[in-house]
């Protein structure tokens, strides 16, 4: 019996250090003659992060479905306290502008539960350009502090654009997030939402009469310090089912669609990049760009990605 490194018996050194050679059995799985480096259960850690994401597109767009519906409805339920689906109430005030322009909200959440869990805190909304009739949009300013199934959100709207079909009664929201918006995980992680350089974009489409949307060209960083740690940007139109709410719609999980997703590692480290093709609540990660890391590829449902969401960007496995 023998150990790397520790030989006994010298006439053998000689074909034993030959065969280390070819083996690599140093065990250390460095990039070399053995290749990449193994990293177990790397696709689906990485699957996780990606629904850690995923998770908070769900959750402020269920709010932002509701608050952002129309400025109609923020005057129609001036003084309301609307009782939510599962307990708690949504309270709305209103505050009349100048010929309908600076009409302004504020959605107070108490208790609040959804399907997508209990919301406490406050969103406030401002009309800045209403062309509904000419156009079919409206532009609204907004800001919000929300807590949401235990992930607390500071977040800033930048100039968001709503659609709407006067007709059908579709709408979309084209959410722009600033880079002075932040995210609390209940593990504890803070990040930054959007990049120092840029706002992101969460746009949401909704078929009102089938309870069917899509997210479109959608994209959100989760960065530290000035460099995004982790990111997800839809490739295509991707279909999700909708439930009502009262103070919130709820959004499933990806029935079609591709999305990217790319995770900084450290400065001298390639970014690990995965591709994300989902299919009927399933989602096929794979691991196609990760530098010396050795690529990987798993088949997960996103209920169980969902229910074990990975915040922590640090190292490899997620430990």
């Amino acid at each position: 019996m023998y150990q790397c490194g520790r030989l006994a018996i010298w006439p053998v050194l000689t074909a034993v250090f030959a065969l280390g050679l070819l083996s690599g059995c140093s065990g250390s799985g460095d990039e070399g003659a053995s290749g990449p480096t193994v990293v177990p259960n790397l696709a689906q850690n990485e699957a996780r992060r990606s629904a850690a994401i995923y998770s908070s597109w769900q959750q402020v767009m269920s709010v932002l479905l509701v608050t952002l519906r129309s400025p109609d409805e923020w005057r129609d339920n001036d003084g309301a306290v609307l009782g939510c689906s599962g307990g708690g109430t949504v309270s709305v005030t209103f505050f009349p502008g100048s010929d309908t322009i600076d009409d302004r909200v504020t959605y107070t959440y108490e208790n609040c539960v959804e399907t997508i869990g209990e919301i406490d805190g406050t969103f406030d909304g401002q009309l800045r350009e209403d062309q509904r009739d000419s156009q079919g949009f409206w532009r609204p300013s907004w800001d919000a502090e929300l807590t949401i199934a235990g992930t607390r959100f500071q977040l800033d709207g930048g100039d968001t654009i709503v659609n709407t079909n006067s007709v059908s009664g579709d709408y979309a929201v084209d959410a722009r997030i600033t880079p002075f918006s932040s995210l609390t995980a209940p593990t504890g992680e803070s990040f930054g939402i959007a990049n120092s350089a840029q706002t992101n974009t969460l746009t949401f489409s909704l078929d009102v009469s089938e309870l069917a949307g899509q997210f479109t060209e959608a994209s959100l960083d989760f960065n530290s310090a000035n460099d995004p740690d982790m990111r997800v940007t839809a490739l295509s139109p991707t279909p999700v089912p909708v439930a009502d709410g009262v103070g919130a719609m709820s959004l499933g999980v990806p029935t079609g669609g591709e999305f990217i997703y790319r995770r900084s590692i450290t400065p001298d480290q390639p970014d690990i990049v995965a591709d994300m093709a989902n299919t009927d609540g399933l989602v096929d990660f794979e691991v196609r760009a990760a530098g010396s890391f050795a690529s990987d590829a798993g088949q997960f449902t996103w209920d169980s990605l969902l229910a074990d969401p990975q915040f922590d960007t640090a190292g490899l496995r997620g430990e």
